[in-house]
């Protein structure tokens, strides 16, 4: 069956007869190709996009402020302190940076998470699934190696971070006052912009 042209309905009717209702919508949180594939692991990932979710579109910036007793449990975590190893492979990766803000008196702190949505400079690997297919395809053998390294540099990062914790809680206790490290003026609060 073949329809001419004076079969078809005039275009601007069209308009005024279809009506368009958009169907149901909910919050979404989007994770870029290049965390997914940077060989952090799927804890690490789940945890990155449940701190995306903090993200307040409306302040402009990336900064959140959650607990990590909330996002161990939004993460299926049982303690607060088991997001710290995730924490540290998003940090060694570059896809988040973490500040940890102590109040003067040294016993509290929380932690401020920049959320960062690109790559950091100089980040070799695939970005995208095309290029990570691409590599796949053509040179899996390198694919494989890379996978391979950038596992051992993401543990031995996490490693390294968890000593010099270690090292900062030991000079804290040292020193008495517990606080180190806390940038006097400028540091913003959960509750003066918090998520």
């Amino acid at each position: 069956m073949t329809i001419s042209p004076t079969d078809m309905p005039d275009p601007a009717q069209l308009d005024q007869q279809i009506e368009v209702q958009l169907g149901r919508r909910a919050p979404f949180t989007q994770v870029g190709d290049w965390v997914l594939m940077s060989c952090a692991s799927d804890r690490a990932v789940t945890l990155y996009s449940r701190l995306s979710m903090h993200i307040n579109i409306q302040r402009g910036d990336t900064e959140v402020w959650p607990g990590q007793d909330v996002l161990a449990e939004m993460a299926g975590l049982g303690k607060p302190e088991s997001v710290t190893p995730y924490t540290d492979e998003l940090v060694v990766i570059g896809a988040v940076s973490v500040e940890t803000v102590r109040y003067a008196n040294g016993l509290r702190a929380r932690n401020r998470y920049e959320i960062h949505q690109t790559p950091p400079h100089g980040y070799v690997g695939p970005v995208s699934a095309a290029q990570y297919y691409e590599l796949r395809r053509t040179r899996p053998d390198e694919l494989a190696a890379w996978q391979a390294e950038r596992r051992a540099w993401i543990a031995a990062g996490v490693k390294q971070m968890c000593t010099k914790r270690k090292e900062d809680a030991a000079r804290r206790k040292a020193n008495k006052s517990g606080i180190l490290g806390s940038r006097p003026g400028g540091v913003r609060t959960p509750l003066q912009r918090g998520t």
